[in-house]
Order: structure tokens, then C-alpha cells, then sequence
């Protein structure tokens, strides 16, 4: 059984007028040999507990050389970890767009008209779409940038 809970079971008991009955008792699978604990007593000592791990100040020394708290540390990778995802999701949409999606400037590369851009031998080069081009050497970067995140077990 978890902290949690076990804590809101203790509350339920508190809640309804019971925080000093005995409630182990009775219960064949009960966590203790100690039958005279009650919700009251549970409760404050995973209360005790939590104020406990609140107050661990395990510390690291940070790249600029300050101490930095694990505690910290931990609440920053979980909010990095959330916000990665999101920019994963965001990711996979862009390349959804480029996949379904025509993406075109209607200029080419060197600057003229697509419409009007003169021919390949004339202009010593094929005709390429300057958003077209932009786009898929971006989604090519996306697509690789994806790939290293994901081995990273992001």
C-alpha cells in the first residue's frame, strides 16, 4: 500500500469522527503487530514523515560552482521532462505537415519567379522552390533531431 493511500484511508477514518478508534484490529493482513495503532497516529507519522523528506537537503555542486539542492534538481528535470515531450508532440505535427502538406515559396532559390523562372540550360541551374527546399531540409533535421531524443529514452 502506498503512503497516499494509506494517508487517505487514515483521513476518511479522521473525517468521519474516528481518529482514535482502532482500526487494525480485525484485519488479518494488518501492516503492523502493533493492533492499538489509530488513523490519528498513522496519519501524523506519515505527516512526520513527508515533513522529513521535505526537509532533506542533499546538495550538488552546480556547473557555476554554487550548491544546488536534489530536491531541485529533481523538480527541474521532471517540469524539463514534461516540456520535452510537449516539444516532441510538436515536432511529430511539424513533420506531419510536411508529409501532407505542399510547401511552396513560389520563389526559387536564386531569387525568381517560379512561374516565370527561365529555363534550366538558361539559367545553369534546375528550378528549385526556395520553401520547398527550407522545408525539407527541416523536416530531414526534425526527423534525425527525433530519432537522437528518442534514444536518449525521452
Amino acid at each position: 500500500m502506498t503512503d497516499d493511500l494509506v494517508k487517505q484511508i487514515c483521513k476518511t477514518w479522521v473525517d468521519a469522527g474516528q481518529a482514535d478508534e482502532c482500526f487494525w484490529e480485525d484485519w488479518p493482513e494488518c501492516p503492523t503487530k502493533d493492533v492499538s495503532l489509530t488513523p490519528k497516529m498513522v496519519l501524523g507519522r506519515i505527516e512526520a514523515l513527508e515533513a522529513v523528506r521535505l526537509g532533506q537537503t542533499y546538495r550538488y555542486i552546480g556547473i557555476d560552482g554554487k550548491p544546488v539542492l536534489a530536491r531541485d534538481l529533481e523538480d527541474r528535470a521532471i517540469v524539463a521532462e514534461a516540456k520535452l515531450a510537449k516539444a516532441m508532440n510538436a515536432l511529430g505535427g511539424w513533420l506531419n505537415v510536411y508529409t501532407h502538406c505542399t510547401i511552396e515559396e513560389g520563389v526559387c532559390c536564386c531569387g525568381d519567379d517560379m512561374k516565370n523562372h527561365t529555363l534550366a540550360m538558361d539559367s545553369n541551374h534546375m528550378p528549385l522552390d526556395h520553401g520547398a527546399y527550407i522545408a525539407e531540409s527541416l523536416a530531414a533535421h526534425t526527423e534525425t533531431l527525433i530519432t537522437e531524443l528518442k534514444g536518449e529514452n525521452c
